[in-house]
Order: C-alpha cells, then structure tokens, then sequence
C-alpha cells in the first residue's frame, strides 16, 4: 500500500506527526509512506526511517503569490501523481492542504467538518474521520492515522523514531525563540537561568532563528557558551541531541527536542500544553493556572501589569530557580 502524507507546516506539527508514521509502519506489513512538506522543514520527516520520499514544497514563500502558488501545486502533481498512491492522508487540515490532495489525484482522507482545523478542508475529503478537538495533537494524527488506515490505535507512548547524537555534552539547550509576543519568557529570566546553569558547571548552548534571536542570544552567552545560527535542521538535530537538557517555551526546537529524548522544562504561559505540549520520556512543563485568563491563546498580553520587570505576568511564578531545580533532578535521573 503506498500512502502520502501531506503535513507542510509548522515545525511543531511536523514533528507532532512522527509517532503516526511510526504506528502505520508497525501495524501495517508492506506499508511505503512518503511526505509533503515545507521545504524548510524537509529534513524532518526524511529523518525517519518509516517516511521513503519527501516532496518540499513552498506554500509559506507564495502566500502573497496567487500564481506562484498554482505553479507550486502543478509542481508537485507532477512529482507526486505517477506514483499512483492508494491514499492520501491530508494531517494538516487546511483548504491550502486539501487542495494539494486533489491535485495529486488519490483518494483523500483527513478529519470530518467537527475536528478538522478548517471546516471546507472537510468537504473535499473522499473518507472523513471524527476525532476530539480536546486531544493532544500528537493523539488526534495518531487516532486519524489508525482509522484512514484500518489498524487499531496502540495504547503505546509515542515512537517519534528519529535519532542524533548518542554521546552527551555538558551542555544545556536554551531555546528561547519563539513567534508570539505572550509566549516569551522574560529574558531577565532567561539571564538568571543562564547564570544559575553556569555556575553548576554546565555550557550553554543557545540557538537564533533570525537576528532578533541572534542579539538576544548574545546578550545571554558568555565565554564558553555557543550561539547557534544559520544551520539547517538536520545539523540542529545534531547539535540539540548532544545536550544534557533543555530549557524551551512553546517552539518548534522545543518539540524537537522532546522528539530527540532530551531532559527538558518547557515554560507555557499564553497557550495551553493540554493540546500542544511537548510530549516524551523526560518532560516537564510549568505552567500558571492561577491567573483566570490562562491560557488567553492570545498573541499578546492584555493585562497591564509588569511588576518587578516580569511580563507576561503569567510567567512570573515560573522562576528560574525552580526550573533549574527540576532540570538537574530529570538529568541526574536520566545519567
């Protein structure tokens, strides 16, 4: 049987998608499975074993692009429809994923008009398949998974199936990039951290995504700290899998990172680790419950409160002593 996947973007989602591939290729004999995906992303799921071909497509630089975005889909029709797929199975459930579905030509499954992220995605779809919106996102690719393809959902954690560096640093990931404004963990926080990691014998190892990123992170290294920028995702695999844990608030290297097995804290303030939190051997997150307006799943803070410089106020019990607490327990347990 020969299924594509179609999951382009973010790289959360992405990553939130492996424990899927990893159930199809164990319960199903002769399964191939190949992926649309952003090219940006590309070298994730080429990463596991179970995922044979991997079409990169840029959806993300055509947005504005109404012609190049029909040349896109022409471009990967051509790639994708001589292979003759039994099924597609569209994990992304958006109107811009289901029309790469048709262009392919194969039947199309995907999430019915109640679960799926964009209701008309749904009405394309040859078979529609109900699934919780209250489920975590890895759960909801794995339940839509195991009903398009007919084998019973396993009770098992989740197999993300990719692999780095075995040999362990002394290092810590700091990653502290992420989109949202409510997102961020206040880099006074971040500072303290870095010196609280610092003076117990540990390096910092500190990634940038674009250069606000990059001067944040040199503003928080130090000598004998590494600041990562410019390398693909393939190398940052590499890189984050050395390390002996990890810091993250909600980003997409933070999910890779618990993909990888890292010993991590992640720090949710804005959105709700319920749907989307990393999820693995080694994971903590900490998260304020007591301000009745988290998780707001708001962009930026609406209350007006920076007391003592610490904003989003919902961070401001998150304190980097307590999360560096529970980073050393989770290293020290995991050796």
């Amino acid at each position: 049987m020969k299924v594509l996947v179609i999951k382009m973007s973010s790289l959360g989602d992405v990553v939130h998608s492996l424990p899927a591939v990893s159930d199809a290729c164990a319960s199903l004999d002769g399964v191939t499975l190949d992926w649309v995906v952003e090219k940006s992303f590309a070298d994730i799921p080429a990463l596991h074993p179970g995922v044979s071909r991997v079409y990169p497509v840029e959806f993300r630089r055509m947005r504005r692009n109404p012609l190049g975005i029909v040349r896109e889909l022409m471009r990967v029709r051509t790639r994708a429809r001589p292979e003759a797929y039994d099924l597609i199975i569209d994990a992304q459930g958006l109107i811009k994923s289901s029309l790469v579905g048709r262009a392919i030509g194969a039947p199309v499954a995907g999430l019915d008009e109640d679960s799926v992220r964009e209701r008309l995605a749904a009405k394309t779809y040859a078979f529609s398949y109900p699934v919780d919106r209250g489920r975590h996102a890895i759960d909801r690719v794995r339940a839509l998974f195991s009903a398009a393809l007919g084998y019973q959902l396993p009770a098992t954690a989740p197999d993300f199936a990719i692999n780095g560096n075995a040999i362990k640093d002394r290092a810590v990931l700091l990653l502290h990039g992420t989109t949202w404004p409510s997102k961020h963990w206040p880099e006074t926080y971040w500072g303290e951290l870095a010196d609280l990691i610092r003076g117990d014998g540990y390096r910092l190892l500190i990634p940038a995504g674009n250069e606000a990123e990059f001067a944040r992170a040199k503003r928080l290294a130090a000598e004998g700290d590494e600041v990562i920028y410019g390398l693909s995702l393939s190398e940052l695999v590499g890189c984050i899998s050395g390390c002996a844990g990890s810091v993250c608030v909600d980003t997409g290297l933070g999910h890779l990172a618990a993909a990888l097995g890292i010993s991590q804290v992640a720090l949710y303030g804005s959105t709700d680790p319920v749907l989307t939190g990393p999820i693995g051997r080694m994971q903590v997150v900490f998260a304020d419950r007591e301000l009745s307006c988290a998780p707001c799943l708001s962009r930026t803070c609406q209350l007006d409160d920076d007391k003592a410089g610490v904003y989003p106020p919902c961070y401001r019990p998150l304190t980097p002593v307590s999360v560096w607490q529970q980073l050393r327990i989770m290293m020290d347990e995991s050796g």
